[in-house]
């Protein structure tokens, strides 16, 4: 069935960069058809340089809400009214609320990534050790979820080293009982590390549009 728009359809999307091959908007409108909502889900592709421009226009355009992909889930945080506490711990926001002019700051990613772990009954992550790869926006609420679910070791690799430091120095004190080790992406411990995980994440941006190599 066809969508139909009229003058009181609320518009939604997704904000971000190299967004051509997202899935969002086709997932979004697909569930918008299924319970006939009057809603319409848009792709917005901006420059890091428009981004507190472009939160604004949330604003002014009576957008109802928006998610945040790569590479402004950290990003975007100085831009909004409100940030709910368990994005403000984790550091990332993936999406924004309009309320009457309002834009308050979530993130499900800790709730998605939670039921991702929770759909196979037999998976325990607790007491467990994971690798995560990258140390961005999308790395801080997995490895915030991995925390609060108990793991015992988390080892994180980023080609830089400063992410990851920011990301131990932001969870460790939370979370005393487990172990944040960080390492750069040209140790040669990564293949044993990953040997040794129980859980291996990607969250880097490899496999996007722009990086397919």
């Amino acid at each position: 069935m066809k969508k139909e728009m009229n003058g009181k359809t609320k518009i939604i999307g997704l904000i971000g960069e190299n967004i051509e091959n997202s899935f969002s908007p086709f997932i979004h409108n697909q569930i918008i058809i299924k319970y006939s909502l009057n809603f319409c889900y848009l792709p917005f592709q901006v420059k890091e340089a428009d981004l507190n421009k472009a939160v604004q226009g949330i604003k002014a355009l009576n957008i109802k809400g928006v998610n945040i992909t790569f590479p402004y889930k950290e990003k975007v945080i100085e831009f909004l009214d409100e940030v709910k506490e368990s994005a403000r711990r984790i550091g990332a926001v993936n999406t924004i609320v309009n309320n009457k002019g309002n834009l308050t700051g979530y993130n499900t990613d800790l709730i998605g990534f939670k039921k991702s772990l929770q759909e196979d009954g037999k998976f325990v992550i607790k007491e467990k050790n994971a690798v995560i790869l990258g140390a961005g926006g999308a790395a801080r609420g997995v490895i915030y979820t991995l925390l609060e679910e108990g793991v015992e070791e988390i080892n994180i690799f980023n080609r830089t080293l400063e992410k990851a430091k920011k990301i131990k120095q932001d969870f460790s004190p939370f979370f005393p009982q487990s172990s944040i080790n960080i390492f750069s992406f040209g140790q040669n411990n990564i293949k044993d590390k990953i040997k040794e995980a129980t859980l291996l994440v990607n969250a880097t941006s490899i496999g996007m549009a722009s990086q397919i190599d």
